[in-house]
């Protein structure tokens, strides 16, 4: 999956992540953002990317690629 959609990566992150059960690897620009009243950095955000089974295997500041967790 390749995404750069402006923030709305809360929607797959933080609510549904259903979307995410048949992704192997990720490419996708972070942006801090407001979710269910609370904020997130971008660091929060590439925890949220770990709990949810990905390694992160390239970090280029908001820019990120990871891999499923085998």
């Amino acid at each position: 999956m390749v995404a750069d959609i402006e923030g709305a990566e809360k929607f797959f992150l933080l609510g549904d992540t259903s979307g995410l059960d048949g992704c192997e690897g990720m490419i996708i620009e972070l942006h801090e953002l407001d979710f269910e009243e609370k904020k997130y950095s971008v660091e929060d955000l590439k925890d949220t990317i770990v709990n949810l089974g990905f390694n992160i295997e390239y970090d280029e500041g908001p820019v990120v690629f990871a891999k499923r967790k085998k």
